[in-house]
């Protein structure tokens, strides 16, 4: 409708303006003044409608849409457990006691070594309980020795060994007398010649089986050398029938 209004006023001014003759510009201005008067006129206006003070404008309320919650429950995969394979280890052997007695083994001091002879029967062990050198051996030789000691020549010296030795086993009712000479020399090779100890006379002990007697034996080495002490039940006796390799070593270093 106001299209169609604005169109015939618009057409009428302009008849007006074509029909006058020879129209004036301030006659022109005018009239277009005029026709944009008109058509402000007849423009309607786009107000709003008042609301009423005492009614509250409307509330646009947002409800969220009622989503089902859902809840991830985690899964829980067992992890199979890996037992390490062991590796290819050898199982440890218990340690055997040390096999003491051969030339290349021989006993260290405070060790007890039991030797049998076929000897009627007899059975004896023996242990190195101190070794003495030098001016100390040679001064309890003096003491010890009595009228068996000698001076020592060029480049010898005494050693004196005290041994326990013990009748194991013998004849039970016969008398038995432990000397040292006949039990104990020394070697400097497996098998090789003996040195026998000076006072082969000494004594050790004397009764009737188990028998136990402790004193000092003496021998007179080069200097500064390390024989070994050889053990073997009346070795004296058997060594004139061929038995020399069945007693056993003592060394005679100090620990």
């Amino acid at each position: 409708m106001v299209n169609q209004r604005y169109s015939r006023i618009t057409s009428l001014f302009l008849i007006m303006l074509l029909t006058a003759c020879s129209p004036s510009e301030a006659s022109i201005q005018t009239a277009i003044a005029n026709t944009q008067a008109a058509i402000a006129l007849l423009t309607p206006t786009n107000t709003p409608t008042p609301y009423p003070t005492d009614t509250p404008k409307p509330t646009l309320t947002f409800t969220p849409s009622l989503s089902p919650t859902i809840t991830l429950t985690p899964t829980i995969t067992d992890t199979p457990t890996v037992t390490p394979t062991s590796s290819n280890t050898p199982t440890p052997r218990p340690t055997s006691t040390p096999v003491y007695g051969s030339f290349y083994m021989p006993a260290p001091m405070g060790v007890t070594i039991i030797r049998r002879t076929d000897l009627n029967g007899e059975e004896m062990a023996a242990t190195v309980l101190e070794v003495r050198r030098g001016d100390n051996a040679n001064n309890l030789a003096k003491t010890e020795l009595d009228w068996s000691y000698n001076t020592p020549i060029q480049g010898q010296e005494y050693i004196a060994i005290k041994v326990k030795l013990d009748v194991l086993e013998a004849d039970p009712n016969a008398v038995f007398k432990i000397y040292t000479y006949w039990s104990l020399t020394l070697r400097y090779s497996d098998g090789g010649n003996d040195i026998w100890g000076i006072g082969f006379s000494e004594r050790l002990a004397e009764g009737y089986p188990p028998l136990s007697g402790t004193g000092w034996v003496f021998f007179k080495i080069k200097k500064d050398s390390n024989p070994l002490l050889y053990f073997q039940p009346k070795l004296s006796v058997l060594e004139t029938l061929g038995y020399r390799t069945s007693g056993a070593y003592f060394s005679l270093e100090q620990p």
